[in-house]
């Protein structure tokens, strides 16, 4: 064998953080497969799409794994925590695109579709519609920080509609599900920058630069949880936004009202699949509709027949639901074996993870100074209680008091009493006379 095709096979298994030394099956394989193998496994195109996001670092406090506004740039999503290593198609499956070492998949295709309505309006409603589409139960993460107000667009959006716009968000999904990616974490290697941070890291006095190191290259970089469990597919979704005070009357008045909102999913996504509904009293309830958004998540998404779309998903899947582990359970003396302060590290990313999350809610315009802001159990945002003579969701609104509610004061001879609270507030005038 000539010399110099054994130095580019040598230089070759070491060039890229998806790419692995030949395993005994791979020896055993003529030379010219061995490197065929290894350059398919540099080509990102034959990776199936987004696997490369299993073992990812996430940061739950930023991200938001419900797309709300239409515009959704995966917020939250850090650098990788674990090495992957691209080799082979798993056999028997139901994609020839290669997937990570050590991670199992699982064929879900969807040939059917079926839509579902929600209807969202309050803070409770909105962290239920959010918390169903991810699973943290092993990771010990969720907090009322989670998702918070102050760094997630899509939780900010959706507060703002529900506190500050007084509407309800009608949302209509259909989901086509493709593949579950899970990772068996064990027999998976560390990626080189998280091992190289932790390694890093000063240890063992907390103090501000500590916290700083901690803050910019571990939560802010990777986050404190990863992804362990990756469900990849397709959402076609609309949201249809309505006034509060109109959806309570049409509720009233025996609408139904999630049977309209579905309707005008299938209307829009042009579905062929029947669905039955009165056309006036559809009619009726659009004019009650302030806003509506239409998005399509994996796939071809420039096709407009849900059909059609739904065909497109296996070709170009997406995250549609996933698992979290805390980064807490990797910081170990087995991952960090030469590590002796691992666990003296594991500590001081723990003060730092509390000190991170224990913000104060947020209240709008942290109620103008007429009011107290009541923290609420969700996204680290409050709601405020104002004094009695301001109203508002930030208590910028003066109320008008009675005459009657007004300390009374020595009456005058003749003339006009004039009572003025604030510039803001409507001047009440009258007079008061004196009989002799």
């Amino acid at each position: 064998m000539p010399s110099g095709f054994v130095f580019l096979l040598i230089a070759l298994f070491g060039v890229h953080q998806y790419a692995t030394y030949p395993t005994q099956r791979d020896k055993n394989l003529p030379i010219n497969d061995q490197v065929q193998e290894y350059l398919d496994a540099l080509d990102s195109t034959n990776w199936l799409e987004n696997s490369n996001k299993i073992g990812i670092g996430y940061n739950p406090l930023y991200g938001t794994p419900v797309c709300y506004t239409g515009s959704c740039q995966m917020e939250g999503f850090g650098r990788s925590i674990f090495k992957l290593n691209y080799l082979r198609p798993k056999p028997g499956t139901c994609t020839q695109k290669l997937i990570p070492e050590n991670v199992d998949l699982d064929c879900l295709p969807s040939t059917t579709w079926d839509a579902n309505t929600e209807s969202i309006s309050t803070l409770h409603e909105l962290h239920e519609s959010i918390t169903n589409k991810v699973d943290a139960a092993g990771s010990g993460t969720y907090s009322t920080a989670s998702f918070s107000y102050k760094t997630s667009v899509q939780t900010r959006y959706m507060v703002d509609n529900i506190v500050k716009k007084n509407t309800t968000t009608m949302q209509t999904t259909a989901q086509i599900s493709y593949v579950k990616l899970s990772m068996f974490e064990p027999t998976m290697e560390l990626s080189d920058p998280f091992k190289y941070v932790i390694n890093n890291l000063p240890c063992c006095n907390y103090d501000a630069d500590t916290e700083e190191y901690i803050y910019d290259y571990i939560l802010n970089y990777f986050g404190y949880t990863y992804l362990s469990t990756i469900l990849l597919g397709g959402i076609a979704q609309e949201n249809v936004l309505i006034n509060t005070e109109s959806y309570q009357k049409m509720q009233a008045n025996g609408l139904d009202i999630v049977n309209e909102a579905k309707a005008e999913f299938f209307i829009t996504m042009g579905a062929k699949q029947q669905y039955t509904y009165n056309k006036n009293t559809h009619d009726e309830f659009m004019t009650r509709v302030q806003e509506k958004h239409v998005t399509t998540l994996g796939g071809d998404t420039s096709l407009t027949s849900i059909e059609q779309w739904s065909k497109t998903v296996p070709s170009n899947p997406v995250i549609i639901k996933f698992s979290l582990q805390s980064i807490f359970n990797l910081l170990n003396q087995v991952r960090f074996p030469n590590d002796s302060l691992i666990q003296n590290k594991s500590v001081l990313i723990a003060h730092a993870l509390h000190n991170y999350l224990n913000d104060p809610a947020y209240c709008y315009n942290n109620c103008t100074g007429h009011g107290t802001c009541v923290p609420s159990p969700y996204f680290q945002f409050g709601i405020c209680n104002c004094t009695e003579r301001y109203s508002g969701v930030d208590c910028s609104i003066p109320k008008l008091i009675p005459a009657s509610q007004i300390t009374s004061r020595p009456a005058a001879s003749s003339g006009t009493i004039c009572v003025l609270y604030s510039v803001q507030f409507v001047i009440l005038l009258f007079s008061t006379f004196v009989f002799i």
